[in-house]
């Protein structure tokens, strides 16, 4: 939250629930915890409040469009970006409620959350049209007309993963995966030679006969208390479109995944015993079923997947090829970080945090290792505790940064990429939906 302003008071949060926290004040075993956090310089000097229901923390904070909005943190991350990171006073006030009160609190709460969380997804969608529809119209961020273009760039989740991130090619130079090769070669065999690149025009003809959305006013009503109805937003549906021809590009040439995108360590903690190599074994080819099958989805997001699927195929190769632990490096490029003389001045701390890191992964390394088949959601989790490990453990032995996760750890890294790909609209159809979005 670089720079954000910071705010909570009784404009934001209803009459009723303020009064039900102070007649709950004093009835029973439960506690919901009155945070409020000390002034700190810029937009933060006025300090900022919360509510804490156990592990989730409620706050209000401006975006970068200066709208209020619902934030629902981890509350031990919250601690932490606040006491440690920031070096502010954390003051907390229990008020213990009965337990129909709290959950009758933490539902309103978390109920106004998903409500505005699903409002913003909807202008971030209508605004991302606007967007889409004025660079097809070849207007630039000034709204000055320039010549209409032949191929767009492209922002696209996962593709970090095989791609730099400003690469403006899907060239198929850089190195192969034989994992991916065979993939493809299985593809052939049992759907036809040109399976893949049939795809891949099908794609390519569903994006050029792509008409931007509907933005009727129903879709508008907003209500802080009802879910608006959502839109499969033109611009949406053609990133997704990109996405999956992406995807397919990747597998049909089998594009390793970037070192850059790959973390391990040589510790013993990452070495792995054979029965361990034959779990993972027996996993890979599960996910290698589960690839195949992505490929015919009928989920418009199913490009992603594959993407995600596909490098993970890669690293767990690795790892049964060299009998270590390798893993996607999860983190965001743009991670907020710890940087060295912090790192150096909290050593101590940092340490203590290393430790805890290092036993939440060996149980979950002994957790995962101690089951007949692996499941999707505990290698997610092993790969995340991983992540925070590693991080860790190298930052402090090389005295470099360590970057701060907020949030899951997913492997979402984005590059951005040039394409020729563009829905076939002519000049009114583009102004009268620029008017509509």
């Amino acid at each position: 939250m670089s720079g954000s302003k910071l705010s909570l008071n009784a404009s934001v949060i209803p009459l009723w629930v303020v009064l039900t926290l102070k007649v709950a004040y004093c009835s029973a075993s439960l506690s919901v915890d009155y945070l409020y956090i000390d002034a700190g310089e810029g937009d933060s000097s006025g300090g900022h409040a919360a509510i804490r229901f156990g592990p989730d923390t409620f706050h209000f904070q401006y975006d970068n469009g200066g709208l209020l909005r619902a934030v629902r943190d981890d509350s031990a991350q919250l601690e932490f970006k606040y006491r440690f990171l920031r070096n502010r006073t954390v003051y907390v006030s229990p008020i213990e409620v009965d337990a129909s009160t709290y959950d009758m609190l933490r539902d309103y709460f978390n109920h106004r959350y998903l409500v505005q969380t699903q409002q913003f997804a909807l202008l971030d969608s209508v605004e991302a049209d606007g967007r889409l529809i004025e660079s097809l119209l070849g207007h630039d961020r000034k709204n000055q007309t320039v010549q209409r273009p032949n191929k767009l760039i492209v922002d696209i989740r996962a593709a970090g993963l095989f791609f730099s991130e400003n690469a403006v090619t899907t060239e198929r130079t850089g190195a192969r995966s034989v994992a991916l090769q065979r993939l493809a070669e299985r593809l052939a065999k049992s759907r036809g030679i040109d399976f893949i690149a049939q795809k891949q025009t099908s794609i390519q003809k569903t994006i050029q006969s792509l008409k931007p959305a509907d933005w009727g006013q129903n879709r508008l009503d907003i209500d802080e208390n009802r879910f608006p109805t959502g839109a499969y937003a033109f611009a949406n549906r053609f990133t997704d479109l990109q996405t999956n021809w992406l995807a397919l590009q990747v597998l049909r040439f089998g594009r390793s995944v970037r070192s850059e995108s790959k973390i391990s360590m040589g510790s013993a903690e990452f070495q792995l015993e054979p029965a361990q190599i034959l779990l993972l074994d027996r996993y890979a080819r599960k996910l290698r079923s589960q690839i195949i099958d992505l490929v015919d989805s009928d989920r418009p997001d199913w490009g992603f997947a594959l993407l995600v699927a596909m490098a993970r195929l890669q690293v767990l190769q690795q790892s049964i090829e060299t009998g270590r632990l390798v893993f996607m490096d999860n983190f965001q490029r743009a991670a907020e970080i710890v940087n060295s003389a912090d790192l150096e001045r909290y050593r101590r701390t940092f340490r203590s945090l290393l430790s805890e890191a290092r036993a939440d992964f060996l149980a979950q390394k002994s957790k995962i290792f101690s089951t007949p088949m692996i499941e999707e959601r505990a290698y997610s989790h092993l790969e995340s505790v991983a992540n925070l490990y590693a991080e860790l453990a190298l930052g402090l032995q090389k005295g470099r940064p360590i970057r701060i996760f907020d949030g899951n750890l997913v492997p979402v890294r984005r590059a951005r990429l040039s394409s020729t790909l563009l829905p076939k609209l002519d000049p009114i159809e583009l102004r009268t939906a620029k008017a509509n979005a």
